[in-house]
């Protein structure tokens, strides 16, 4: 458990950062806790009561006294990495929700004017419609990632540490503090935002618009709700597919990744510059992890040696 340490501190800054910048811009809505907070409540019960009912097989003669005393230490860890995803995705949708009280969605057109430099045109043109598998599989993506981080958390593995903080440095440097560097909707909302009918031509699916609705609806009204704010760079979608690719290096997780990159571009969500750019600090990000383990590791190593000198 060497990652929880580092991943609380940093969680816990993210929310005093988050809680500094309300109060400077004169933000009242308050962040929210309720929703995120049974949504990660639901893995830990649905896991005390499977370890309960397995610890139960053998049907002792007094089922109560018999699970009093067994050790549940493992399920207060458990609770306690949820309680962090809970409050960080709270930290992400917090600070989202801010970003137009902080400033202008202003880096839409110069981020489509650097994928036709890049790709010659823009980024959609080079997909087909995005259909309704497209638009459902796409849905999925929290869900997926939901699982995948219970399932790095109770795998053992060497990496397991680094994955883990990984995740947490993932979605608060490039979510909650990196959508600040380049404040920007994305094509699904270019023109709403006043940039003009570049992306009129797309074909958005009926879930897509459905949620892009919401979404402006409440960026328009500047309220707090699970799963709201507007924000395209970088692609935390694309980030985490890729958080996912490194953890488990199998082709259903690159699958995974490749349908998330191009789904966010055939759905309007990103330009693709928006999930290279969160693909590339999905990786950096986890060797920050690894790094940043490796000198806590070496620290107290380091100290003893120095007491040891005479």
């Amino acid at each position: 458990m060497k990652w929880m340490g580092p991943a609380a501190i940093f969680v816990a800054f993210q929310l005093c950062v988050a809680g500094a910048l309300a109060l400077h811009v004169g933000y009242s809505e308050p962040p929210p806790l309720g929703k995120y907070g049974r949504a990660a409540a639901l893995p830990v019960l649905f896991y005390c009561a499977g370890l309960a009912l397995w610890r139960l097989r053998t049907l002792p003669e007094n089922p109560i006294a018999y699970l009093r005393e067994q050790d549940w230490s493992e399920c207060f860890r458990f609770a306690g990495a949820m309680c962090l995803v809970w409050l960080q995705f709270t930290a992400l949708t917090w600070t989202k929700a801010m970003i137009p009280f902080v400033t202008t969605m202003w880096a839409d057109v110069p981020l489509a004017g650097l994928d036709v430099m890049f790709f010659g045109r823009d980024a959609y043109l080079y997909f087909p419609e995005a259909g309704p598998f497209m638009d459902y599989a796409y849905g999925l993506w929290f869900v997926i990632l939901c699982l995948s981080f219970v399932g790095v958390y109770f795998r053992l593995s060497e990496r397991r540490d680094a994955l883990l903080l990984g995740f947490f440095l993932t979605v608060g440097l490039l979510g909650v503090f990196g959508q600040y560097a380049l404040p920007s909707g994305g094509p699904i909302f270019y023109e709403r935002l006043g940039f003009g009918d570049r992306f009129a031509a797309m074909l958005i699916p009926e879930l897509a618009w459905k949620t892009s609705n919401y979404l402006w609806l409440a960026y328009s009204g500047g309220n707090v709700d699970i799963a709201i704010g507007i924000s395209a760079f970088p692609s935390i979608h694309v980030a985490t597919a890729m958080w996912i690719a490194i953890a488990f290096r199998h082709w259903l997780a690159y699958s995974f990744l490749a349908l998330i990159f191009v789904g966010s571009i055939m759905l309007g969500w990103h330009y693709a510059l928006d999930g290279i750019a969160g693909a590339v600090g999905a990786w950096l990000c986890y060797y920050l992890a690894r790094v940043t383990l490796q000198a806590l590791t070496l620290a107290p190593a380091r100290n003893d040696q120095v007491r040891a000198k005479p």
